[in-house]
């Protein structure tokens, strides 16, 4: 019952309640030397702390999960805890680990046969490991790969999961229109399984894609629609990036104060998170933060002159 509360209470996103579920079915599954079970609880354990962006307790999990899967079985599922590490990893920046992790995954789910939706993340990994390099063909080819894969399973979070990552690809080269079609498609199917997390990231890339475009007030709706999602959900790294987002389309726009107030807003969320990618974007916070004091500064300065 712990397990299964520990996986809805994942999916639902109440990440707190599904990591206290998964660490008491991990406390009974060892006591009573179910192995197989401290696997499948440690894994589950991993990937909520995944979700509430705790890397290293995620990756702590997750090597456990895969050591007691080597030694005990089932093999095929090494795999599933192999491609679940190359997310941290990846969320960390190591992206040739990442991708060696993604690799190795899928060699056991060939070599053991794996159903082919649990191919599926693997590939995800490396079409975002390879747009993040730049090499656009390659991740597109990865999507494609995925996505006929899907094609013999029926999986509608995965499928969203690889409109979003299609989604992103597309807007980072400039196809606008193919970048909100496939946006709305991760919105459809992520309020078809009442993922409320993914509708907001979908409207994000909607109101990303709506900016690059020129329709910044639009883009504004749909950003503020997703704070709104993600506030409610308490998701506070992915509420720091949207409203950064929001910022910046407020910066287009020429209100400097409402997008102060969303950057003050992301530098809190983003305290507690000390991996680089959250360093990183906290540091372009601080930095444009400081552009605009100064800004600020100067034109009082040349009205008072």
């Amino acid at each position: 019952m712990h397990n299964t509360l520990g996986m809805a209470g994942k999916d639902s996103r109440q990440l707190a309640q599904a990591a206290e579920h998964h660490q008491a079915a991990l406390d009974l599954r060892t006591a009573i030397g179910d192995y197989a079970g401290v696997a499948e609880s440690a894994n589950g354990l991993g990937l909520v702390h995944r979700l509430r962006r705790e890397l290293d307790a995620a990756r702590t999990r997750l090597e456990q999960a895969l050591a007691f899967y080597q030694q005990h079985g089932p093999y095929q599922w090494t795999g599933v805890a192999l491609y679940n590490l190359a997310y941290v990893a990846a969320d960390l920046t190591e992206h040739q680990q990442a991708a060696s992790l993604a690799r190795q995954a899928l060699a056991i789910f060939h070599e053991t046969g794996a159903d082919h939706y649990l191919r599926v993340d693997a590939r995800l990994v490396l079409a975002r490991l390879a747009r993040d390099a730049g090499h656009y063909t390659q991740a597109e080819e990865h999507i494609a790969e995925a996505m006929a894969l899907l094609d013999h399973t029926s999986s509608p979070a995965l499928e969203a999961l690889l409109h979003l990552e299609q989604a992103v690809q597309h807007r980072e080269q400039g196809r606008h229109d193919q970048a909100l079609e496939a946006y709305w498609a991760c919105e459809t199917l992520q309020r078809s399984v009442g993922n409320r997390t993914g509708q907001a990231m979908a409207y994000d890339g909607i109101g990303q894609t709506l900016r690059a475009l020129g329709r910044l007030l639009e883009a504004i709706d749909f950003h503020t629609l997703a704070v709104r999602i993600l506030r409610d959900l308490a998701q506070p790294w992915e509420l720091a990036q949207t409203l950064t987002h929001l910022a910046d389309a407020h910066t287009d726009t020429g209100q400097s104060e409402q997008a102060r107030q969303h950057r003050a807003e992301a530098l809190t969320l983003l305290a507690p998170f000390p991996d680089p990618r959250a360093t990183t974007l906290r540091l372009q916070l601080q930095e444009l933060t400081t552009e605009q004091t100064t800004s600020c500064r100067r034109q009082r300065g040349q009205g008072a002159a």
